[in-house]
């Protein structure tokens, strides 16, 4: 079992590890070949279609691995059939949904509501992709792992087909919803060519788990109001063109997040084992992540700062050269952001799972207001700075002063020392040598 746990690991970081690289580079073409104005008004849709996904998953990405391994056998396709099927009723809601929205936001853009309306058709796609959680459940990570790189290929090249070829960007909103496909498609014809049990409805266990999906379903959608109502606002305040800015900057800054979230997965197990032997252990291992996480950031964020115009004019070209200025503050965010996943480490091992519903809430109000507040007065610069202080505010500030969770704090505190950072290191060296 141990190998297969850390066999399933190995594929899905692998695994993601090539997406994200690929994703990276056909991000950089599509921003070139489109233009600040049309990869705005795309990166609108996608932020318009992300509102509506957790009404439409219902939370069940979060829990169908935990039900299909609590369950009888011979209730896998029950539940399963259950969770794709009211999903994907949910998804053709979600599509006018999107439609409606769109249009609230921007009532005299014709070709971005029209583009958001073909971009959402890939929540129904989404929706059928929940079959990925049997495979999951079985150990499989890798069959799941292996049919999205592929497709995530075949989308690529379609995609720079299209660019290629400067098709009308109704074509290029439609690559989401052909990458699901795929996926979906794939996963299906396995699950049916194995004759595993046939998928069915029961109003019962769509009951059950709705009431436990539920929950996840409003932490999703906080999380995405957390990260995604700047790029609204800037549509609705400042037009297209700003908006494609500050998505380069935000694409940007986040493409050193895969260091330091593959830092955090290697070291996940490692820490909560640690829980197991004693406090002092756990604290030990936790403290040598965040230390890791600290002053990684802080040396990603400082070379980033110093090198922004360049890194914009060289990779994404003059066109965006107004991304620097955002690009400078937001690359700080991308360190906080990760100490918040460490964060969550802790919350989980010491069962404080209450308190996320509150820091997410507290996230998204203080998201809104700064961003209210500052996009007006300093374009996408405000935005930035809104979304870098709600990170702090999230993560340091409201743990301070919630009392169950100072000790956390306390913890990230010691974790400054040198000599943490050093034991950090050795840790991880020592993990790889043994594997």
């Amino acid at each position: 079992m141990n190998r297969k746990v850390i066999n399933n690991a190995a594929w899905m970081i692998t695994c993601r590890v090539i997406k994200v690289l690929l994703a990276a580079f056909v991000s950089i073409f599509t921003a070139r070949m489109l233009g600040p104005d049309h990869y705005g008004i795309l990166n609108y849709a996608s932020s318009v279609t992300a509102f509506i996904s957790p009404f439409v998953l219902l939370g069940f990405n979060s829990i169908l691995v935990n039900e299909l391994l609590s369950q009888d056998a011979a209730d896998e396709g029950t539940i399963l059939g259950t969770a794709v099927s009211s999903s994907l009723i949910c998804s053709f809601f979600g599509i006018i949904l999107s439609a409606a929205m769109a249009y609230l936001i921007a009532p005299g853009d014709q070709i971005a509501v029209g583009v958001t309306v073909v971009y959402s058709t890939s929540l129904v796609f989404h929706s059928l992709e929940l079959i990925q959680y049997w495979f999951q459940a079985k150990y499989r990570s890798s069959v799941v792992a292996l049919v999205g790189v592929v497709a995530y290929v075949v989308v690529s090249i379609y995609k720079i087909v299209l660019l290629a070829c400067r098709v009308c960007i109704y074509w290029f909103a439609f690559s989401n919803a052909f990458d699901y496909l795929i996926i979906s498609a794939v996963l299906f014809f396995l699950y049916k060519k194995e004759k595993n049990p046939r998928l069915r409805f029961s109003s019962k266990t769509f009951k059950h788990l709705i009431s436990l999906g539920k929950y996840y379903m409003i932490s999703a959608f906080m999380v995405t109001m957390f990260t995604k109502v700047d790029k609204l606002m800037i549509k609705s305040l400042l037009g297209n063109q700003l908006n494609g800015l500050y998505a380069v900057a935000v694409t940007c800054s986040e493409m050193f997040t895969i260091v330091f979230a593959s830092i955090i997965e290697a070291m996940r197990p490692y820490i909560l084992e640690g829980k197991k032997k004693n406090n002092e252990v756990f604290e030990k291992r936790l403290g040598a992540l965040y230390s890791i996480l600290v002053y990684l950031g802080i040396a990603c964020s400082i070379v980033v700062s110093l090198f922004a115009d360049i890194i914009i004019h060289v990779v994404y070209g003059s066109a965006y050269a107004g991304a620097s200025s955002a690009l400078k503050i937001l690359i700080w965010y991308t360190a906080l952001a990760c100490i918040g996943g460490a964060k969550d480490i802790w919350i989980l091992a010491e069962r404080k799972q209450k308190y996320l519903l509150l820091l997410n809430a507290a996230g998204v109000v203080s998201n809104v207001l700064m961003n209210a507040v500052l996009i007006p007065a300093c374009g996408i610069t405000g935005a930035a700075i809104a979304t870098l202080f709600t990170q702090f505010f999230s993560n340091i500030l409201m743990c301070i002063l919630i009392k169950d969770l100072r000790h956390n704090i306390w913890i990230l505190w010691k974790a400054l020392k040198p000599s943490v950072l050093v034991m950090g290191f050795q840790t991880i060296l020592q993990r790889v040598k043994r594997k």
